[in-house]
């Protein structure tokens, strides 16, 4: 408690000192800002032996400058599927067993999950979206989305290569996940990638947009999960500050 109190008293000096140094931007030095979009109600991950959502959805995060606009992916999906006329049909993601699924933000798609663990909240395949040529057939789905998966994904290059063979030609997938961030086990942290290597990854593909998203760059995790697994050290600046997710959306290609 005294440490805690001790550093959070230190990064507000740091705050200060920064808002001394740059007294005519009002946007820099400014105090802690508890954005309230993060608290949500996590999930029980028993499996992983841990109480928070996965994606820091219980953080109660602190910025040392102003709010960030978070990028909203699922709009964004939409957008690229309304410009391809892709309206309805047949979405799988990709690893929405924990933590949190599209199923509701895509409710005019028939919605399957692909994960490695079973769920009770939306219909799910079990298996590994590096090879599941015996469960799902070629040429299947209009649109796979997956957020926050491939770091965790031992060879990503064989998940892209399976997104490709069973997204429908003329369908569009949709990667998101990291370039910098903080060490999350789930139940391994493989990776981390940068825009030009996600689309050399889905090389076979038509690429839309890949870019990088540093709205949550100056965010400080300092984790959050019981089991301290995916703590980072903590010093008067906060934990780890570098927070930058990566995008890539691509278009199957017809033959």
């Amino acid at each position: 408690m005294i440490k805690k109190f001790l550093n959070d008293l230190k990064f507000k000096c740091y705050c200060k000192l920064l808002k001394s140094l740059h007294p005519t931007n009002t946007e820099i030095g400014l105090d802690f800002y508890n954005d309230d979009e993060w608290k949500k109600p996590s999930n029980n991950h028993a499996a992983w032996q841990f109480d928070h959502a996965v994606c820091d959805l219980d953080s109660n995060h602190k910025y040392a400058f102003s709010p960030p606009v978070i990028l909203d992916y699922h709009k964004l999906a939409k957008e690229f599927l309304n410009k391809h006329n892709i309206r309805k049909g047949k979405l799988l993601e990709v690893g929405g067993s924990i933590a949190r699924n599209t199923k509701s933000e895509f409710s005019n798609f028939d919605y399957t999950n692909l994960d490695l663990l079973d769920s009770k909240d939306v219909p799910t395949i079990v298996g590994d979206i590096t090879d599941c040529k015996k469960i799902i057939k070629d040429n299947t789905y209009d649109f796979i989305f997956n957020f926050h998966v491939f770091e965790h994904i031992k060879e990503p290059w064989k998940a892209a290569e399976e997104i490709n063979r069973i997204l429908k030609p003329g369908g569009i997938s949709m990667t998101v996940t990291f370039w910098s961030w903080r060490y999350h086990p789930i139940p391994t942290d493989y990776w981390r990638f940068s825009p030009e290597c996600l689309k050399f990854l889905f090389k076979s593909m038509k690429t839309l947009a890949y870019d990088f998203d540093t709205s949550c760059r100056r965010t400080t995790r300092q984790g959050e999960w019981p089991n301290k697994a995916d703590s980072v050290p903590v010093d008067f600046r906060g934990g780890w500050l570098e927070s930058w997710m990566t995008y890539h959306i691509g278009l199957k290609k017809n033959k």
